[in-house]
């Protein structure tokens, strides 16, 4: 048996929090989601990874909400991204993930920032058509 006056603040802490992850866990269970990932070393682990997707409030830092705004995949970590379109030419994108190379696997989209001293992408295309039933 554990006294309340013998639990460290910062253990209760951490219970609260595994106890709201677990909660979340067993909803997203529930709305069919594949895959979840947890970050283990908290928050500040993200921020530090994604600062784009965070904002400050204050003194505090919190998730900024993706109200029309979304990033492409991260395929190797910092090095490789799988976008669409509409990251192909959104320049705050491209400008914070720090995109060097672009690789335009299509047969109809223009290299958008070809020309642009600002991002100075290299452009390698690939003219593949995109047909629904490839």
């Amino acid at each position: 048996m554990v006294e309340s006056n013998d639990l460290d603040p910062n253990r209760i802490q951490d219970l609260f929090s595994l106890r709201n992850a677990v909660l979340l866990l067993k909803q997203l269970k529930k709305e069919r989601i594949r895959e979840v990932y947890i970050v283990m070393n908290g928050f500040q682990v993200f921020a530090d990874k994604y600062p784009f997707m965070c904002k400050y409030r204050g003194a505090e830092l919190y998730p900024k909400p993706l109200l029309g705004k979304t990033y492409p995949s991260e395929i190797l970590t910092g090095r490789m991204y799988l976008g669409d379109q509409f990251h192909a030419q959104d320049y705050d994108v491209l400008k914070q993930l720090g995109v060097t190379h672009f690789l335009n696997a299509t047969d109809m989209l223009p290299n958008f920032f070809e020309n642009s001293p600002q991002l100075d992408l290299q452009y390698m295309r690939v003219n593949i058509a995109d047909e629904h039933h490839v």
